[in-house]
């Protein structure tokens, strides 16, 4: 970085860039005060011999300011996360009748995006402020713009493993808005953690696969009036007045969904009743858009290679966790379709699949892989809601329900093969919710 900069700063400026990029990675020792060497310094019986010198070039006056430096980033999430936690417990106090209004309310309003917005990541403003350029550029389809951010953080910084996965992700979402078509189909999906989530950046993939439109990016937590699509996810609290709903679900049945959205198809007959007991219309096209990426990356099972294919759900990545000499980990933290295009390649290589992630599963059975779907004992509840979505995205694809079955951590003491069930979505139930794609595209031609 030193050699390519064209900044002006000290070498503390690019020890820090070191260390930030690499904290993950680095062990560190805490120096004892008596291991300092002192001009005048009493060792203690049994002490041990200083070996630490702290040299100082005495130019920092003549320099502060001069320079670039790492700035100080201001943390204002206290009081948010006092009224986070607040607004919870007065929710729980009261009645679903007042409750579930209250939420809806809040949700469109952006005000649940507001208080559960995720904490500063960054302490320093520059590089935050860079990476937002780069972010923003991917987002509004801006490709020069996003060399040229890129290009200007990399000669200031060295990428950390979370900046990273920023820029990653900004080249993911200028796959989707730089598209050639006239058009732009504002699309709500959960973008995050970066480097995104194979499970939610299936939604971008599949509703841009049939169109050349662009598609652009539409925060569940922010408010909307213009006319957008809402897909794949457990999102269907995120529902709004101007919402066209293809294939999108519910985490739980506490909610009330939007009345005046226009729904195409959902994922499945809970998700159609917690939307009749809402006022809305009675649904019968059912069915997540993710069972039928078989249709848009036509890949086929030949010769497997012997072994289990191990997926987590991104909430158990830090889980310690044993697995069998035959058992191969693959990571489902993803964004760009060529890479979901290389793990499905990859996938269906393997003679089965053990996954704690939902959409994993689903492609399985979109692809005809054995799979197995679990959890992890004392770790049962690090995945979001009550579990009604398994069902309820069974009963709308058609196929046997498959509920998580909780496993120890060490999967050298359990059968896999008890746990995997071979099943396959029906052609029919592909080709049903592909229509259902086609049509919610269709709404932003008039």
């Amino acid at each position: 970085l030193e050699q390519r900069a064209e900044i002006k700063a000290t070498d503390d400026y690019f020890l820090e860039e070191a260390w930030r990029a690499n904290a993950r990675l680095i062990t560190f020792q805490m120096i004892p005060t008596t291991a300092k060497m002192r001009d005048r310094g009493v060792t203690e019986p049994g002490q041990h011999s200083a070996f630490f010198s702290f040299g100082s070039s005495g130019n920092v006056a003549d320099f502060k300011d001069k320079v670039v430096q790492h700035g100080q980033g201001a943390k204002k999430i206290g009081l948010r996360r006092q009224v986070l936690r607040r607004a919870k417990k007065l929710e729980a106090a009261l009645p679903d009748s007042i409750k579930n209004p209250l939420r809806s309310l809040a949700d469109r309003a952006g005000v649940t995006g507001l208080l559960t917005q995720g904490r500063p990541t960054h302490i320093d403003p520059a590089r935050a402020n860079s990476l937002g350029e780069i972010l923003k550029a991917g987002m509004n389809g801006r490709t020069d713009d996003l060399v040229r951010a890129t290009s200007d953080f990399e000669k200031k910084f060295l990428a950390s493993y979370q900046d990273q996965a920023t820029i990653d992700v900004a080249g993911s979402f200028l796959h989707y808005s730089a598209k050639p078509g006239p058009k732009t189909i504002p699309l709500t999906w959960w973008a995050k953690p970066f480097p995104g989530n194979f499970g939610d950046w299936l939604s971008p993939l599949m509703i841009s696969n049939f169109t050349d439109n662009k598609i652009s990016f539409q925060a569940p937590t922010k408010p909307i009036s213009q006319k957008h699509l809402v897909s794949i996810g457990s999102i269907g609290r995120f529902i709004k007045p101007s919402s066209i709903v293809v294939g999108t679900g519910i985490s739980s049945e506490d909610i009330l969904l939007s009345k005046k959205a226009d729904y195409v198809s959902v994922r499945g007959p809970l998700t159609a009743a917690v939307l009749a007991k809402s006022g809305g219309p009675k649904l019968e096209s059912f069915g997540d858009p993710g069972l039928a990426l078989s249709e848009v990356i036509p890949a086929k099972r030949g010769k497997t290679n012997g072994k289990v294919a191990f997926i987590r759900h991104f909430s158990h990545l830090a889980i310690p966790v044993r697995l069998p000499e035959n058992v191969d980990e693959l990571r489902v933290l993803m964004s760009h379709p060529d890479q979901i295009a290389s793990f499905v390649n990859n996938l269906i290589g393997y003679d089965s699949v053990v996954t704690s992630a939902m959409h994993v599963m689903i492609v399985c059975q979109s692809y005809g892989i054995p799979c197995a779907l679990v959890t992890f004992a004392g770790f049962e509840e690090n995945v979001h809601g009550t579990g009604i979505k398994y069902q309820d995205y069974a009963q709308g694809a058609e196929v046997e329900v498959m509920n998580p079955q909780v496993i120890p951590l060490d999967l050298n003491k359990i059968d896999l093969d008890n746990l995997t069930r071979d099943i396959q979505v029906s052609k029919t139930k592909k080709l049903e919710v592909v229509q259902a794609i086609r049509a919610g595209l269709e709404r932003f031609d008039s």
